[in-house]
């Protein structure tokens, strides 16, 4: 009778570990790279949400104002609401938006609050800049090295 002897050669035990390395190798590396996928899509998305919420403000609030004050290729300042409802203009009425280094600056009565942070660019183009009927706002988010450029039309009142 013959003896069987069951086990592995050590070239066989060194071809499975090669076999398993590699494999090993190549999830380390499409998970890395799914990883930093990720992190740049979440960034950009990110910038992307932000300038949505400020842009989203403006429009709203161009929408619902009741006179141009300014209207500059990079200001504009406008009667939002006659909050006191004399049918003048108060300097607590009175809404203004521009750029200012990578801030977006809501100002009303004086006061500077940012609205969005990471602007890289702020215009607005008027069809007729004297009595404006049609307002093409246009912000270009950046951060990280991710750009994005949103853009919205309004007609004030």
């Amino acid at each position: 009778m013959r003896q069987t002897f069951s086990g592995l050669t050590l070239i066989e035990l060194v071809l499975a570990m090669a076999i398993s390395v590699t494999i090993l190798f190549v999830v380390a590396v499409a998970y890395v790279t799914s990883i930093r996928t990720f992190t740049q899509e979440m960034s950009r998305s990110d910038i992307f949400w932000d300038g949505y919420r400020g842009l989203d403000t403006i429009t709203e609030e161009l929408r619902d104002s009741l006179y141009i004050i300014a209207s500059e290729p990079d200001t504009i300042s406008f009667w939002w609401k006659d909050l006191n409802a004399n049918g003048s203009i108060e300097a607590n009425e009175v809404v203004s938006y521009s750029l200012s280094g990578q801030n977006l600056i809501r100002s009303v009565g004086g006061n500077d609050l940012p609205l969005v942070q990471n602007v890289a660019g702020f215009d607005l183009t008027y069809d007729h800049p004297a009595d404006p009927g049609l307002i093409t706002i246009t912000l270009t988010m950046r951060k990280e090295g991710q750009m994005t450029t949103l853009e919205s039309k309004v007609s004030p009142r």
